[in-house]
């Protein structure tokens, strides 16, 4: 039977990344075949310690981990695995004592492990490699195989000893002052027991080293958090001393000083003094009630209200926590969110704060975060039945309040609905759900992809049937236990995507439990009401569809692989090895640290979903590893081999981009470009890259909208949605109130189950039974208007919602065509200065308040009727078109609200806004309309034609000065000398603005002159023979003729 070894933690996003570790495992045996091939040549059987660390496929410099401490060589849980995993590696035969299969490896440790307790593990091996100088005294080259050498017939021994000492904890965060501490001897592991003396460790308490036999439990109590270092000592029977460290973060909860006051709205009290139950209580709860034969269990955490003097539940708010993935280890019970974690994020909203401590809280964290969501929802409703009856002792009446948080949201509303199905008092007036996925949570593909197939690579070793995982070790998470998290039941349900382990898209599960759900329906006997951390406005996230999640190209161990994937497992963000690295100033925890002899060339990247209806690709990953035996007097024999290479597409079922979508966002628990961390990565030559967030609860499943039996569209995904004007059938979202995300001056999506000032204290009204409709939709880019007519004859009205309390209007333009009333208010009353007033119009309104902040809102509007002129364009034939513009510059005519355009020439009507003309003078009257009447324009327009043509125009008219018909003769022409320039009706006109030009044919000015009174002349007699252009301009009107000097 082929047995499996996880090797390097498959890295996986979020807590919800699985790894399949299913039939179907691609097993990479092209390193086994050539490495075998290079060594076929040796007797095998005079290796000393039946392991040569030449031929191992290296995940681990064993000889960092010789006995000496250093500054790089940290024993993890992730470490530990990788010295082990290049020991099986190492191996020329299958018997070699104690090394036991990498599952059996890993059972004996998970089996062993214990809530509250440490449970250690540790390897002492002798092994074996070659000498420094093996070639060509100690080895021979057959034709590239290295072959045992004999010198007259002796055997030339070309090995040396060498030694590796590791112990690891399986966590590196623990959280409790105090903690009990073993090392079972099934979790030695050894090829020299007969030489161990003693193991003894200094756990940084102060104590220093103390002897530990096997199974010998020791308690250690630290004053206080922080991290320390944990030393282990094996002294042997030959008097050596050998050296091991590893670090440990005591993470107790630490409540950071919470508001002394409520905010301005709020109705509570200040705080009151502590009493004797004022500490949090721990109470284990089983359920009773089972689903398909199993019924799960809970730790209670209960905090009584500031004013409880007798420690009993009178007031009780539930709050359901959300999915627990059970990675922080079997030690810390409780999990990666609790109690303590939930009530700071209270302190951005005092309002809420000083509510909540008026109740009973209790915190259910579940024993099985990761179980199926039915059997815990059954679980939820045994607890507050126990509630209810704990209230009843001390006679209470009181209402509960549930709060569901993401997955809990999920479990409180089934559970809440189905005690209403089966006719059991749930005794429960509000339920809040908190960014809850009602319609699936969302994990990029990319990610999913990263994990699922580095969890599907195997290299074969050497010898044996052993197959180690590419992903297995990271930090302290094993590939395993991220294969079981995402095979679970909960992850499956949740999931509104998800890969299997046959990298396919499966979304039975949760299609299933979606039909489930629906059909169940709403609990009716309370007030629903949800909270979505989305942003407000609809902002989507920072990055664009089909963006760049995380890549990481270059030489490095596979832990940097995995550490790229726990970043992204959010409730891990306290113990994720990107963090750790950075508290505990370790580059290896991060990126591993690299075999001098080996090396591992990466290219992967992961990409957001690409834009809604398209297909491109999410993922690509590939390894090749290359193996240097030694390099020897010109020969290097190495072996290189491509591990895997693998791209994916996103699903064509998949066509809406989820990771860009508004949405409660997980966010990266640092900025990785400008971080420590990514210059570890650029110290070592690798480019590497992770975006900050990605959308985890789109607005729309947060808030339920059409109730999941409303097919969604890209643009469902990207609407504003708020209380204000709540979306309608089919789209309706199934709450009395809801809220989304907000902050003045900001586009930003909050983090998953975040709160803040506004929507704590929108929680904190409606738990105070006082609903408050949050609506600021008016800060919005593009959603907010001033409504009102854009054409104004009269008077009119013009107004903006009511939802503020400071409203400042004004005129920013055309001031003078108009008065208003009502300033202050949302509406104001608009009318005509006179009645012949004509022009733009821009209203302004500066309007908000301290919760939403403020903004200008502008509307253009045309005052009157239309007011025209003509325009020309220039022409190359002996036809025009004359055509109306504007005649005020920052008006259109369309913004004018002309409906209809005349034109008559000569008795013939038409209509248009324009219309080709021939000859030199005409005659035209237009008559442009709009909604407040028509303007008549009437002229004697001289057409602007080309010289050619013989004629050319002065101006045009419009309906807002005098027509003035100009026309100039110029003669003589040809000329020698001088040329009159002389008004063809004998007017003199002395208000015109007038002057010539006289230019040659390179458009060079030759002549200049002002022209007064209509009149004037050139001396050309100065000037050389032939063709030039003479340029009258008359107002800003061009006139141009043709002269001949000769």
């Amino acid at each position: 039977m082929i047995k499996t070894i996880f090797l390097r933690k498959g890295m996986v996003l979020l807590f919800l990344l699985v790894i399949s570790l299913s039939p179907a495992q691609t097993i990479n045996t092209a390193y086994k075949t050539q490495i075998n091939a290079v060594f076929a040549g040796l007797d095998k059987t005079k290796i000393p310690h039946k392991l040569l660390i030449n031929q191992a496929m290296e995940f681990a410099e064993l000889t960092d981990y010789s006995g000496t401490l250093t500054t790089t060589n940290w024993t993890t849980r992730g470490k530990y695995t990788d010295v082990y995993n290049t020991l099986l590696m190492s191996r020329v035969q299958t018997a070699v004592p104690g090394l036991v299969s990498p599952a059996v490896f890993k059972t004996n440790w998970d089996n062993l492990r214990e809530p509250n307790k440490i449970v250690l593990s540790g390897l002492y091996y002798k092994y074996n490699k070659f000498r420094p100088d093996c070639y060509p005294d100690y080895l021979t080259n057959n034709g590239g195989v290295i072959t045992d050498k004999y010198v007259s017939g002796v055997w030339r021994n070309p090995y040396i000893d060498q030694q590796v000492f590791a112990v690891a904890a399986p966590i590196l965060v623990y959280k409790s002052l105090s903690l009990q501490v073993t090392l079972p001897a099934a979790l030695w592991y050894t090829n020299q027991s007969t030489s161990v003396q003693s193991i003894a460790v200094d756990f940084g308490d102060g104590s220093g080293y103390q002897n530990m036999t096997f199974g010998e439990i020791k308690t250690i109590n630290y004053a206080a958090a922080g991290t320390f270092e944990w030393k282990y000592k094996l002294t042997l029977t030959d008097g050596q001393v050998l050296y091991n460290h590893s670090k440990l973060k005591i993470d107790i909860p630490v409540i950071e000083t919470p508001p002394t006051s409520p905010g301005a709205r709020g109705t509570a009290t200040t705080q009151t003094t502590a009493n004797a139950c004022s500490n949090v209580v721990t109470v284990p709860f089983t359920g009773t009630r089972q689903y398909q034969g199993i019924a799960n269990s809970a730790t209670l955490q209960i905090k009584y209200s500031e004013n409880n003097t007798d420690c009993k539940i009178h007031k009780p708010l539930i709050v359901v926590e959300g999915f627990d993935s059970g990675l922080l280890g079997k030690e810390n019970p409780l999990g990666e969110v609790d109690y303590y974690s939930f009530i700071p994020k209270t302190y951005n909203s005092p309002n809420l704060y000083f509510e909540l401590i008026t109740y009973d809280i209790i915190y259910i964290n579940f024993d099985k975060g990761r179980d199926d969501l039915k059997r815990n929802a059954y679980l939820v409703e045994d607890i507050i039945k126990y509630v209810n009856a704990e209230k009843a002792t001390v006679g209470s009446t009181t209402p509960n309040v549930v709060i569901g948080q993401s997955m809990g949201g999920v479990i409180g509303r089934y559970a809440l609905r189905d005690m209403e199905v089966l006719g059991q008092p749930h005794q429960t007036s509000l339920f809040v759900s908190h960014d809850a996925p009602h319609q699936g949570a969302n994990i990029p593909l990319g990610v999913q992809y990263f994990a699922r197939h580095l969890a599907d690579q195997f290299v074969s070793t050497p010898v044996g049937t052993e197959n180690i995982n590419l992903a297995d070790n990271a930090g302290t998470i094993n590939i395993k236990d991220i294969q079981e998290l995402l095979d679970s039941p909960g992850t499956k349900q949740l999931l509104s995507n998800y890969i299997d382990g046959s990298l396919n898209l499966n979304n039975s599960t949760f299609n299933a439990f979606q039909t489930e759900l629906r059909n169940l329906g709403y609990p009716t006997q309370t007030r629903n009401i949800a909270i979505s951390n989305g942003n407000h406005c609809a902002a989507p996230q920072e990055f664009n569809p089909g963006a760049t999640l995380f890549s990481l190209n270059g030489s490095a161990s596979t832990t940097a692989l995995t550490t790229m994937l726990t970043t992204f497992i959010e409730p891990l963000r306290g113990i994720s090895s990107p963090i750790l690295a950075f508290e505990f100033n370790e580059p290896g925890l991060l990126l591993g640290m690299l075999p001098g002899s080996s090396n591992f060339a990466m290219n992967f990247s992961a990409k957001a979903l690409p834009t809604a209806g398209t297909t491109g690709q999410v993922y690509k990953g590939r390894i090749t590893y290359t193996k240097k035996i030694f390099s020897l007097f010109g020969w290097d024999p190495k072996v290189t081999v491509e591990l895997t290479d693998k791209s994916k597409d996103n699903p064509s079922e998949v066509t809406l981009s989820y990771d860009y979508y508004p949405g409660g966002q997980y966010q990266l628990p640092f900025n990785f470009e400008t971080t420590n961390i990514n210059n570890q990565y650029i110290n070592l030559g690798i480019s590497a890259y992770m975006a900050p967030s990605f959308d985890f609860i789109p607005v729309p499943s947060a808030l339920d909208i059409g109730g999941g039996s409303t097919p969604l569209s890209n643009s469902d995904y990207l609407r504003k949605y708020n209380s204000g004007i709540p979306p309608v059938a089919p789209y309706s979202a199934p709450y009395a109130n809801f809220t989304t995300s907000f902050q003045p001056n900001s586009n930003l999506n909050e983090e998953h189950i975040s709160f803040n000032a506004r929507n704590g204290d929108w929680l904190a009204q409606e738990i105070t039974n006082n609903s408050e409709i949050f609506d600021c939709s008016f800060v919005c880019s593009d959603t907010q208007q001033i409504a009102g007519e854009g054409f104004l004859c009269n008077s009119g009205v013009y107004s903006v919602p009511n939802l503020v309390a400071f409203y400042n209007w004004t005129i920013t333009e055309g001031g003078t065509l108009v008065n208003f009333t009502g300033n202050g208010t949302n509406t104001i009353n608009i009318t005509l200065a006179t009645p012949t007033s004509s022009g733009k119009v821009t209203l302004s309104v500066f309007l908000g308040n301290n919760n939403c902040g403020f903004r200008t809102l502008t509307k253009t509007i045309w005052i009157g009727k239309p007011k025209i002129t003509i325009y020309q364009p220039p022409t190359s034939t002996c036809n025009t078109i004359l055509q109306i513009r504007s005649a005020v510059t920052n008006a259109t005519l369309q913004e004018q609200g002309i409906t209809n355009v005349q034109w008559i020439r000569n008795g013939e009507e038409l209509s248009g806004n324009n219309y080709s003309f021939g000859g030199t003078y005409e005659p035209i009257l237009i008559k442009a309309t709009n909604s407040c009447g028509t303007t008549i324009l009437d002229s004697y327009v001289p057409l602007k034609l080309p010289v050619k043509c013989g004629v050319a125009p002065l101006r045009v008219a419009n309906s807002n000065t005098p027509t003035v018909d100009t026309y100039y003769k110029i003669y003589p022409n040809p000329s020698s000398e001088i040329i009159n320039i002389v008004h063809n009706d004998g007017q003199k006109v002395i208000n015109t603005n007038s002057k010539a030009a006289l230019y040659d044919l390179n458009g060079v000015q030759k002549k200049q002159i002002e022209i007064l009174y209509n009149n004037a002349t050139i001396n050309v007699n100065d000037l050389p023979d032939g063709i030039y252009i003479l340029k009258i301009y008359v107002d800003g009107i061009e006139e141009t003729h043709q002269i001949i000097v000769n």
